[in-house]
């Protein structure tokens, strides 16, 4: 056999066998749940064994017969991921499509519709739980304040949305926003975490994919704030729960919801597994999808809002990126 046909051959087995690593990794296996980087190797051992019985060269070598690199980086990037401490799993597209089917027959009002929204935002925005809703332990009546004594999550004023032609639009807290004339938002934070107080950042509209616009997410947040809130200096993350009480979203409602997503979008039974979705999963979620969109590392830091490089801890392989792998290949 020619040698540059057989390297190639053996390339593209090596592929394959990196790419099936990735689906174990998600938790494609027979009992559909996440499992190790040590189970991932005895899955490939015995998917090898087919080939060997062939009479086939072990697909998880290279032309060396060394550790094929495709294979060995997922297997590397998933015991890293094992060893991460306080690791959580991203909020994805898959999860926020079943949130969008459980909900959008519901009252916008519900808690259901606004995690969808908050959830849509927070794709594009990586919100740290601080920044829009409160934490359960720390709250009880009234939202956590920030240095001025205004409430540390978004309100009101830290919404601005704005026409194609840039002219804002009246920020009057009674009237209702026209949803037609909306082209962007831009989102202000007037304290956060990396000290860049003030802070602001615009997104437009997606019209490719409205159920994931940001700017429409954005909209609903503030009009069903204008309609459950009696002021514009009060937090925008709140609901009307099944009794008519307005209450405020906190991070055991965005855990519970996120953990309830991830277990009807992946076949997730484990409570093990599924406790890796929090309300901080919605920033990870933000940095894999960017990661994802081929962004680089100075784009993900700056429309994040990382001051560090403490952003690198959430990259992971996803098998979005093995099949942008293999197709670079495929053009090459």
């Amino acid at each position: 056999m020619d040698p540059i046909l057989r390297e190639t051959d053996i390339n593209d087995k090596n592929q394959v066998m990196a790419l099936h690593a990735l689906f174990l990794v998600q938790g494609n296996t027979l009992l559909a749940t996440s499992i190790k980087s040590d189970t991932v190797k005895r899955y490939l051992q015995a998917a090898a064994y087919l080939s060997t019985l062939a009479n086939q060269t072990d697909p998880r070598l290279d032309i060396y017969g060394k550790n094929a690199a495709p294979v060995q980086k997922v297997l590397q990037e998933q015991k890293r991921w094992e060893e991460m401490p306080k690791r959580r799993e991203p909020v994805t597209v898959e999860m926020i499509n079943h949130m969008w089917e459980s909900c959008k027959n519901l009252p916008m009002d519900s808690l259901e519709y606004a995690l969808f929204d908050w959830n849509v935002l927070g794709r594009y925005y990586g919100f740290r739980l601080s920044e829009w809703a409160q934490n359960k332990e720390n709250c009880k009546n009234f939202p956590l304040q920030a240095v001025d004594g205004t409430p540390l999550a978004f309100i009101f004023q830290d919404f601005t949305f704005a026409t194609k032609g840039r002219k804002t639009l009246q920020q009057n807290f009674s009237k209702k926003l026209s949803k037609a004339k909306v082209e962007t938002v831009t989102v202000r934070w007037r304290y956060q975490k990396n000290l860049d107080n003030g802070q602001e950042i615009m997104q437009t509209r997606n019209r490719e994919d409205p159920k994931m616009c940001p700017v429409l997410a954005a909209w609903r947040i503030r009009e069903r704030a204008r309609r459950l809130t009696s002021s514009s200096e009060e937090t925008l993350a709140k609901f009307r729960n099944n009794k008519g009480k307005v209450e405020y979203v906190t991070n055991i409602h965005i855990a519970n919801h996120l953990q309830q997503a991830a277990a009807a979008a992946y076949h997730i039974t484990d409570k093990r597994a599924l406790s890796r979705w929090t309300a901080h999963s919605i920033r990870v979620g933000a940095c894999v999808g960017l990661q994802e969109a081929e962004k680089d590392g100075p784009y993900i830091q700056m429309r994040l809002r990382w001051r560090s490089l403490a952003f690198m801890d959430y990259l992971r392989n996803t098998i979005t990126l093995a099949k942008q792998h293999v197709q670079s290949f495929i053009n090459a």
